[in-house]
């Protein structure tokens, strides 16, 4: 006897199933190249972040100052006073890409944590009263608003 059980299958069925699997495979692909792109993009982002802030460093060395300096010289606040309008425009264009999903959650609360802290220096605060009216989002001038409570520091 035979256990053989007749399948009938026709050759349409067939082909709208391997069609179906076709376009599946094909999604599967342009997701993995979406992620990919992804990823290629915040990495250049951050290379990009890198270099930016390594210049910053090579001109105060060549300027003949220490880049984060805490002493309070005239010539050291000139220089975190401008270091403070750089600041704002790395964070403008980081909140920026934030909103467009270039910067991922951890690196961006980073980013507001150093912000927290410049907010309590006097002269960002004086520097901000400037600034907040001439293009920074709304969002970030918010975020700075919250952030600036208390006396401020030199």
């Amino acid at each position: 006897m035979s256990s053989k059980i007749p399948v009938a299958v026709s050759f349409t069925g067939v082909a709208n199933f391997l069609g179906v699997v076709g376009i599946m495979g094909s999604l599967i692909f342009v997701a993995v190249e979406i992620r990919q792109s992804q990823t290629i993009a915040l990495a250049a982002q951050q290379q990009a972040r890198t270099a930016m802030i390594y210049s910053n460093i090579v001109a105060h060395t060549e300027a003949g100052l220490e880049y984060r300096s805490p002493s309070l010289t005239e010539e050291n606040m000139y220089v975190k006073r401008n270091g403070f309008h750089a600041v704002l425009l790395i964070l403008e264009n980081d909140y920026l890409q934030y909103q467009l999903g270039l910067m991922e959650e951890e690196l961006w609360n980073s980013k507001r944590a150093v912000f927290q802290r410049i907010t309590r220096t006097c002269y960002a605060r004086e520097i901000m009263e400037i600034e907040r009216n001439t293009g920074l989002p709304d969002e970030l001038v918010d975020l700075w608003d919250e952030y600036a409570i208390g006396d401020c520091t030199q």
